[in-house]
C-alpha cells in the first residue's frame, strides 16, 4: 500500500519539473580554450566557478556572465557569455508538456512550462564554446577598458560578421569563437 502513494508522488514530482528542464538542465556546459597559450585559466568570478585551459565550466543558463581569461605574461581579457531565447527549446517543451497535458486537460501543461520558464529550459548560452587568443602586454588588442569602461572582445557575435571556415556569426575577435579560424 505504502508503493501506490510513493508512485504518485514521484510522478508529481516529475510533472512539476517539466519536460524541457528534464531535457535542458539549468546547468550548461561550456568548453573553453586558448588558441595562443597552453596554460590558461578561466574563471566566473560571480558564479565561482573556474577551469584551465581545454576543460568544461558549467554555468547557469538563466543569466548573463563575465569569464576572465588569465595567463602569467599576458593581459586579462574578458569574455561576456550572454543567455539569450531559443525558439527551438521553447517548441520542444511545449509540444513534449502538451502531449501529457492531454489527459490531465492541460493542467500539467502549464505547470510544466512555468516550471520550464522558471529552470531556464528555454534558455542557451552564446557562445556555446569560448576560444579567445591571450596577448602580451603592449602586443595586441587590449581587451582592458580605460577606468569607469567594460569591452567585451570576441564573445559577442556582430550579425554582419561570418566565419568563412564554418558559416558560424563571429564576434568582434580577429579569431571565430566556434571553430577558431581567422576572421580577420
Amino acid at each position: 500500500m505504502v508503493k501506490r502513494p510513493l508512485c504518485l508522488v514521484l510522478i508529481f514530482a516529475l510533472l512539476l519539473q517539466g519536460c524541457g528542464a528534464i531535457l535542458f538542465p539549468t546547468q550548461q556546459e561550456v568548453p573553453v580554450d586558448c588558441t595562443n597559450v597552453a596554460v590558461a585559466s578561466f574563471s566566473v568570478p560571480a558564479a565561482g566557478s573556474g577551469c584551465r585551459s581545454g576543460q568544461v565550466l558549467r554555468l547557469d543558463r538563466r543569466k548573463d556572465h563575465a569569464m576572465e581569461v588569465r595567463a602569467e605574461g599576458y593581459e586579462v581579457q574578458t569574455v561576456r557569455i550572454v543567455s539569450e531565447f531559443s525558439i527551438g527549446r521553447a517548441i520542444a517543451s511545449v509540444l513534449l508538456n502538451g502531449s501529457h497535458g492531454i489527459f490531465t486537460l492541460f493542467i500539467t501543461t502549464v505547470i510544466g512550462i512555468g516550471a520550464d520558464i522558471k529552470a531556464g529550459a528555454w534558455q542557451v548560452l552564446v557562445p556555446t564554446e569560448v576560444k579567445v587568443e591571450l596577448y602580451r602586454p603592449g602586443q595586441g588588442p587590449s581587451p582592458t577598458a580605460q577606468a569607469g569602461e567594460t569591452t567585451w572582445p570576441a564573445a559577442s557575435p556582430s550579425p554582419s560578421t561570418y566565419c568563412s571556415s564554418c558559416g558560424v556569426r563571429a564576434g568582434t575577435s580577429a579569431f571565430c569563437t566556434s571553430c577558431g579560424a581567422r576572421i580577420r
